[in-house]
């Protein structure tokens, strides 16, 4: 009798996702498959993203190993396909066929078909951006038309390393990125949102559709005013603007405050800004007022210690002339912002019948201005959104709940997601630019295989109202998919040899694992053996 075991675990989710969304199929037709390959390069990217939603932390050209004791003919459905056959070279050929054919073109096709299959609402999107740093010398020369990889603004705050900018456009229904592009290292987030904002016209002119684009500041700019005013955006307006602060002071001052919760409460205006009427929701933040505490308390030690190492600064050069002491210390006292400075100028030394030898010295003592240390935590416990959407389609609380999904859905979920330390990171080792412009489309494709599957479980889970238990074993309708693959971890395909008859035998599936599979439905079901 010979056994030999292949791991299973969450990868049949995950290669069951990426079949029902007809992911390999669709870059072969666009990209070409051989008949002479075992492997197209449909089934390389497939590869790539089941190495990358393993979560091991390995780097793609130990992809053969990866799957070394991975169910591969069970993920892939063929029984011919080894792990030599994802080599370095082949995984290399594929990413450049992908560039080739490129790789926002080829994203956003299979983004539009995979929303179109699971119904994904479309009309509300996230847009923001990040950085992906990155180590080594990269070959330009072999390279045309490529993303420069070069030092920038870091977001990552790691400003000794080279980057490349990744912009994302993310439904807020379940996180699903619609639009990838990678930009040089030293792109503006300014510049961005202004080309993205272009983009979004020219594709509502096509169609009917009401369509809400939700942004950072950034995206508030003079210099995009024409845009904006041409598409239905919601935003936070960047405090830079001196209306905001008159605006801030008016909620505060009229304080006629509509309760959101127990924790917000808003205040609308409408204006005029950039030649666009609008309306400006004043959000007052119990979270924000905590924060701000802390932070006036810093502010004000520091601009103690500051003030005091001023004044012994002032004692030390002896100044002859009482006038121009005087007038170094109202220059000082006008830099205060929590404290009233009190002060009086004394004589130092004097020598018999020499006035020119007089000196004067400075005492000075601080008072907290109470006032103005809730003012400023009054007025940094707000800020300020904006948005052109009428209040017939959309309310003020409509509005700032779509604001502060853009955090839950692109930066909590995506960009989190592409920055996990064993999610291809190691392998943005690739000295070619053009691959890792092709990398960043496989992680951006693995977001899109990871949010679709876990917003269709928690569909279902809502829509048969059943739950699953989190990780404090308490039931939740909301689970990451993260944690559902640690659930499924021991499921194996075990091929028992006796007598010449091999029989395929896939265990270690229990209640809650076949839970999980059942609710996934067929295509998933028949990767795990379950019964359809």
């Amino acid at each position: 009798m010979e056994v030999q075991v292949e791991r299973l675990d969450h990868l049949g989710i995950v290669a069951g996702t990426i079949k029902e969304l007809k992911i390999i199929e669709m870059i072969n037709e666009r990209i070409g498959a051989s008949k002479q390959e075992i492997v197209s390069t449909g089934d390389a990217v497939a590869a790539m993203i089941l190495n990358g939603l393993g979560f091991t932390s390995a780097p793609l050209y130990l992809s053969p190993e990866f799957f070394e004791d991975k169910a591969l003919s069970t993920l892939f459905g063929r029984d011919e396909i080894e792990p030599n056959n994802f080599n370095a070279t082949k995984l290399s050929n594929s990413l450049d066929d992908v560039h080739a054919y490129g790789t926002e073109r080829l994203f956003m096709e299979i983004a539009v078909s995979a929303c179109k299959e699971e119904k994904i609402d479309v009309h509300t999107k996230s847009l923001d951006t990040t950085t992906l740093s990155l180590t080594g010398a990269y070959d330009y020369e072999s390279d045309d038309h490529t993303i420069t990889v070069t030092h920038g603004f870091s977001k990552d705050h790691r400003p000794d390393l080279k980057q490349v900018v990744v912009e994302l456009l993310v439904s807020q229904d379940g996180g699903i990125p619609l639009m990838l592009k990678t930009w040089d290292g030293n792109a503006s987030d300014t510049n961005i949102f202004k080309e993205r904002a272009q983009a979004i016209i020219e594709q509502l002119s096509e169609t009917d559709l009401v369509d809400y684009l939700i942004a950072d500041s950034k995206l508030y700019t003079a210099d995009n005013a024409n845009n904006l005013s041409k598409i239905n955006f919601i935003t936070r307006i960047p405090n830079s603007n001196k209306p905001v602060v008159t605006t801030i002071k008016e909620a505060l001052l009229l304080n006629q405050w509509v309760i959101l919760d127990e924790k917000n409460k808003y205040y609308v205006r409408e204006i005029e800004h950039l030649g666009i009427m609008q309306r400006w929701i004043t959000v007052y933040s119990t979270a924000a007022n905590s924060r701000a505490q802390k932070r006036v308390e810093k502010k004000i030690k520091v601009e103690a210690a500051s003030f005091n190492a001023k004044i012994k600064a002032l004692n030390k050069q002896k100044y002859t002339s009482k006038d121009d002491l005087t007038s170094a210390m109202f220059a000082t006292l006008k830099k205060l912002k929590f404290h009233e400075g009190i002060f009086d100028i004394e004589v130092f030394k004097v020598k018999k019948n020499s006035d020119a030898n007089i000196t004067y010295t400075v005492q000075a003592d601080l008072k907290l201005q109470f006032d103005k240390k809730q003012e400023y935590i009054e007025e940094k416990s707000c800020y300020v959104i904006g948005s052109n959407v009428s209040d017939d389609k959309l309310s003020p609380t409509g509005i700032i709940a779509k604001y502060k999904n853009q955090n839950s859905t692109i930066e909590n979920m995506g960009f989190r997601f592409l920055k996990d330390p064993l999610f291809f990171t190691s392998s943005l080792f690739l000295k070619l630019p053009r691959r890792i412009e092709a990398l960043i489309f496989i992680m951006t494709l693995s977001l899109l295989v990871y949010s679709i599957a876990q917003r269709k479980l928690r569909n279902i889970l809502q829509e048969k109202k059943l739950t699953i238990p989190n990780q404090l074993n308490k039931p939740t309708q909301k689970p990451t998919l993260r944690w559902v693959f640690q659930l499924l971890r021991g499921i194996n395909v075990v091929y028992v040899t006796i007598e010449g008859v091999t029989k395929r035998i896939i265990e270690g599936i229990n209640e809650i694992k076949s839970k999980i599979i059942e609710l996934f439905g067929d295509s998933i079901r028949e990767i795990y053996g379950l019964q359809i």
